[in-house]
């Protein structure tokens, strides 16, 4: 269920753009079949619940591509850091050990 939440709230986005069109568009018109008093509110609620129902859906859908795209960040920063941790660690391995070797007296 929480898998996926990007992808399912696109999913939603379109879904629900889908029905509150149909919905807009289906009492405008019943609204507008009736007469001279509901043409006005026909006209605005095609016009209006059309233009609602898309605008939420770009909402909802830019929340979900925004929950996609970081996700893909958070691992490809995973994986920089993994390959930037093993260079500096195999940079740091192939150094010579300068500890070990014995001090010269240049005093002497």
């Amino acid at each position: 269920m929480f898998q996926n939440p990007g992808r399912q709230l696109k999913m939603l986005a379109k879904l629900l753009c889908a029905l509150g069109s149909i919905g807009s568009l289906l009492s405008g018109i019943a609204l507008l079949i009736q007469g001279i008093g509901g043409m006005v509110i026909g006209f605005f609620v095609l016009t209006f619940g059309l233009s609602m129902s898309w605008i939420f859906s770009l909402i909802l859908y830019g929340i979900g591509k925004t929950i996609e795209q970081t996700k893909w960040i958070a691992e490809d920063t995973k994986r920089i850091e993994k390959y930037v941790c093993s260079s500096i660690l195999n940079a740091f391995r192939s150094q010579p050990d300068t500890s070990a070797q014995p001090k010269s007296n240049e005093s002497e």
